[in-house]
């Protein structure tokens, strides 16, 4: 069943992040920068409803030589994604509130 369920955001994903890299590869082979690149989702939350998904993007900042996490939420079926969290600083471990209305979630590093 859970399989099932996140296949379909998987992929969703997977089109919506990928594309830069995809574009990439077109034009020239696959290298580690390209990898580096590629932003990583993580920590999948399901909802106390099972109706959204909280999750962690990590993307990386070459220019700054540094990664970057942030919470993004979709509904389930991939709709409505939005990122929650903007901050310099690394935002990761979400959890959902019983209630399904707050997110919790961990911030660690320094605010420039």
């Amino acid at each position: 069943m859970l399989k099932s369920v996140f296949f379909p955001l998987y992929v969703g994903f997977f089109l919506f992040f990928g594309r830069p890299a995809l574009a990439q590869m077109e034009s020239h082979p696959f290298s580690v920068q390209d990898l580096i690149r590629m932003e990583q989702i993580s920590d999948p939350r399901l909802s106390p409803d099972g109706k959204k998904i909280a999750f962690v993007v990590r993307s990386t900042d070459l220019e700054a030589n540094r990664g970057r996490k942030d919470i993004w939420l979709t509904d389930i079926d991939g709709k409505n994604l939005q990122q929650l969290t903007t901050d310099p600083a690394n935002d990761s471990d979400p959890v959902w509130h019983m209630d399904g209305k707050s997110i919790w979630f961990q911030r660690q590093g320094s605010r420039p």
